[in-house]
């Protein structure tokens, strides 16, 4: 995880906490790179704060899951776009206010749903965000084929 972080080259506003003591899944590691890289990137563009935070963490479910999360202090979202944002350029905002594509967060919910789990979030308009996304201990074969996303 801090290998991905230390790729991204952040801004100097951006203070990150991260979890010590990651886990390990079977997966496979160009889902889980978009996965982070996305919500990282996400949480800093959508961000107004003089010091950007982003804590990354996670919490076992049970015997077979892990919950990971990306939480920001940014602008947070309304819950009435909960199923909009996941989808293929689907857009909050005008490309004036914040640049992109529309394409992070279907990335992240498709990566997830290949590797047989699930992302959610949780969020108030100008207190943040935080993104849930649920991975299985162990990916099932379909999961394991060629990433095409």
């Amino acid at each position: 995880m801090r290998n991905l972080i230390a790729s991204l080259q952040m801004p100097k506003d951006v203070r990150f906490i991260v979890e010590d003591d990651w886990p390990t899944i079977e997966a496979q590691p160009f889902f889980l790179s978009q996965i982070f890289q996305n919500l990282v990137d996400n949480a800093v563009k959508f961000n107004k704060s003089s010091q950007k935070l982003i804590e990354l963490g996670w919490r076992a479910i049970g015997n077979e899951a892990y919950e990971f999360y990306v939480q920001d202090n940014g602008i947070g979202i309304h819950s009435r776009y909960s199923e909009q944002i996941f989808g293929v350029f689907e857009r909050l905002h005008t490309t004036e206010e914040y640049p992109g594509s529309g394409i992070g967060l279907a990335i992240v919910k498709k990566a997830a749903t290949k590797m047989g789990g699930s992302v959610r979030f949780e969020s108030r308009p100008g207190e943040g965000s935080t993104f849930f996304v649920t991975l299985p201990l162990r990916q099932r074969e379909r999961s394991r084929q060629t990433p095409q996303c």
